[in-house]
């Protein structure tokens, strides 16, 4: 779980009655595009995309929708996991990751690890009540791509890779992502990645999210890449305020 969750910073989270990771108490539960999410792939988007019950809003650029996968929860309600990219004609520069739920939840969504890890560069908790499913919080941490995974998050890891492919980019391993959760009846979490490799630092293919090279133990201070998380922290800080206002 700790590999699901902090390998790649998407959402683990249960509530009382509900299962986020794709599988229920009795069964896995299949997951695939709907016919009218198929439909939607290929196109791009800016400032804001209604993505189940969220209208979430979108970093700024334009941003191709690759990969949108949903299932059912475990009292059947629908989860949403969507991704977005840009590129720049040989790698992926940035990568948009956005998990909501379909409809409200009347207990709210229970919320495991996401506001209370301390595996991140840097992370800050506005609250936190896990019994009633409320949570604010950002942080940026690396995120890593290059190896299998399971659920819908494996799903879009393909898709990625699908799309890479068809348009010659170099595959994309790994990158620092700054993440935002927000949860109360309906919950949203966003993780925005960006791709050092297409910036000109040297890419890590194949390896694990423990013990990379650009997690918190690994990267010292004073390298160029410890600048950069520090770079991403500041602009993360900044992309912190629309998305904590466009949701309260």
């Amino acid at each position: 779980m700790k590999r699901f969750f902090l390998g790649l910073l998407v959402l683990v989270t249960l509530s009382s009655c509900k299962t986020l990771d794709g599988t229920s108490p009795a069964r896995k539960h299949d997951f695939r595009p709907s016919a009218a999410n198929e439909a939607k792939i290929g196109r791009v988007y800016s400032n804001v995309l209604r993505i189940g019950a969220i209208a979430a809003p979108l970093p700024p650029g334009n941003w191709e929708l690759i990969s949108w996968r949903n299932w059912r929860a475990s009292n059947n309600d629908q989860v949403h996991s969507t991704i977005f990219a840009q590129h720049n004609g040989r790698h992926v520069t940035e990568l948009l990751n956005i998990r909501t739920s379909e409809n409200t939840a009347a207990h709210g969504w229970q919320i495991s690890r996401i506001c209370q890890s301390s595996n991140w560069h840097h992370i800050e908790v506005e609250s936190y009540a896990g019994g009633i499913g409320e949570g604010l919080c950002w942080g940026v941490a690396h995120s890593v791509w290059s190896a299998a995974f399971k659920g819908a998050l494996e799903e879009n890891r393909r898709d990625i890779i699908d799309w890479s492919r068809s348009r010659n980019l170099h595959p994309f391993n790994f990158g620092i992502a700054r993440v935002y959760y927000a949860g109360r009846r309906n919950f949203i979490l966003m993780k925005h990645t960006i791709n050092p490799v297409a910036l000109g630092y040297p890419d890590q293919p194949g390896l694990a999210w423990k013990g990379h090279p650009w997690s918190v133990e690994n990267l010292p201070a004073g390298p160029p890449a410890h600048a950069f998380v520090q770079d991403q922290i500041r602009e993360a800080e900044i992309w912190w305020q629309s998305f904590r206002e466009s949701w309260f």
